[in-house]
């Protein structure tokens, strides 16, 4: 077994703390918020930040043409029917 790098400890420590803090805040939500406008609020904004991650690491979001057809299929199961 090998050991983390530091980077590595500070990213198992933001991410146990966001998960942490995703159960009170999950509760908070569906206290507070319609399900369906919550929904599309974590759509939204999980969206917007997966984009500006992609962007800030210099990935291309471009989709290729062959590929589009399945994502469209798989986005609506998992999107619309899923929710």
């Amino acid at each position: 077994m090998h050991k983390l790098s530091s980077r590595q400890w500070i990213v198992l420590v933001l991410l146990t703390i966001v998960w942490g803090i995703n159960w009170p805040m999950m509760k908070w939500a569906v206290t507070d918020f319609r399900p369906w406008s919550f929904r599309v609020l974590c759509i939204v904004l999980g969206s917007a930040g997966l984009f500006a991650c992609a962007r800030l690491a210099g990935q291309r979001i471009a989709i290729p043409r062959r590929d589009l057809g399945p994502l469209l299929v798989a986005s609506f199961f998992n999107t619309t029917v899923w929710h």
